[in-house]
């Protein structure tokens, strides 16, 4: 039930983030996994749309959404979450629940202003959480450098989406040399660093990121994908490089 439940949020996520509607024929693929179990995953739709994931039991959860691709999932659009906040960092923070497999389940949303991409953070009540970024495909040939903003999210994977601190980030990406540096910060929590991009497959890693929790330096991990035309907009999950990854996150933002 737990796996069938979190593979269906995984579906009804990737609809989600560009705005529901679609097909719900996608993909999805394991990115890296963790000694618990648990690990990063990306799901790919028919039509572009595409997000990257944290989930627990990644195999079995991978294997359940891959066979139930093609089936019909609840189709959930931002807008059916109420706005209980403007951020600062140009977006609208949305929270409430939907019902999935039966089961209650909330949900967080932040609606970056560029509307091509959302990062969204599922609490299932005494079973798991899962955090998640996506949106459009890329589209067009971006060039130059170009800077970011937007929404990050960070906290200790054991507190759930409660733990996760909102704060904001800076990302400047320069697609001549396909590189791009990143700084984010939450009250608590900031993370540093550079990374490639691989401007062919829409997406951009660093395996080497700095990330401080409380005071603490850890090493981290973060995975990236561009959306939107020329890449209006960018998203994405980290974790730090524990072999459970002990605290993770998700951003997005616009040009």
């Amino acid at each position: 039930m737990r796996v069938k439940l979190l593979s269906s949020i995984i579906a009804l996520a990737l609809l989600a983030a560009c705005g529901g509607g679609g097909s719900g024929v996608a993909t999805y693929s394991a990115m890296k996994v963790f000694s618990n179990g648990d690990g990063v995953g990306r799901g790919v739709a028919n039509d572009g749309t595409k997000m990257v994931f944290i989930s627990p039991d990644l195999a079995a959860v991978i294997t359940s959404a891959n066979n139930a691709t093609g089936q019909s999932v609840l189709d959930v659009q931002p807008s059916d979450i109420p706005v209980v906040q403007r951020l600062s960092s140009n977006a609208n923070l949305r929270q409430g629940a939907v019902i999935v497999e039966g089961i209650a389940t909330n949900v967080t949303v932040v609606e970056d202003d560029g509307g091509d991409a959302s990062l969204i953070l599922f609490d299932i009540p005494n079973i798991a959480s899962l955090g998640m970024a996506g949106g459009s495909a890329l589209t067009g040939n971006p060039t130059g450098s170009h800077a970011y903003n937007g929404t990050m999210t960070m906290g200790a994977r054991s507190s759930g989406g409660a733990g996760q601190q909102l704060g904001a980030f800076s990302m400047s990406a320069n697609f001549n040399t396909e590189t791009y540096s990143f700084v984010g910060t939450t009250q608590s929590h900031s993370l540093t660093g550079t990374g490639l991009i691989d401007t062919a497959s829409g997406r951009f890693s660093s395996n080497s990121m700095n990330a401080k929790t409380f005071g603490t330096s850890r090493d981290a991990t973060m995975y990236g994908e561009l959306h939107g035309n020329s890449a209006n907009s960018v998203s994405g999950i980290f974790h730090t490089n524990e072999s459970s990854a002990t605290y993770s996150g998700g951003f997005v933002g616009t040009k």
